[in-house]
């Protein structure tokens, strides 16, 4: 990750004692999210949490209800409290971050 985008981050994120970050979707300095061991730090307007115990499920409701292409899909769906939430994903990574979240929720 390059250093200003790394600075911004840290900058605006705290993390938990012995949490350690893995993955880092970067759109702008307002707009990220940061996957860690124990949770999705979101900012999007605000920075916001999302507890990877508190999610049921996870879904890719545009690959098999939608006709999008599955090179072009850049959500996936993530079920918490019987709400969804669209988490947004680069083109062509949605497969990789999806399998990543199924094997980290079912440890």
């Amino acid at each position: 990750m390059p250093p200003k985008i790394k600075a911004a981050i840290s900058d605006r994120t705290t993390f938990n004692t012995d949490e350690e970050p893995i993955l880092c979707f970067y759109k702008n300095s307002d707009k990220y999210w940061v996957l860690t061991t124990e949770r999705i730090i979101l900012s999007y307007d605000s920075i916001e949490n999302i507890y990877l115990n508190d999610i049921q499920n996870i879904e890719l409701y545009k690959l098999f209800n939608e006709s999008t292409n599955k090179l072009h899909i850049n959500t996936i769906q993530l079920e918490i409290n019987n709400k969804l939430f669209d988490l947004e994903v680069e083109e062509r990574t949605w497969h990789v971050i999806f399998n990543m979240l199924k094997f980290m929720l079912n440890k």
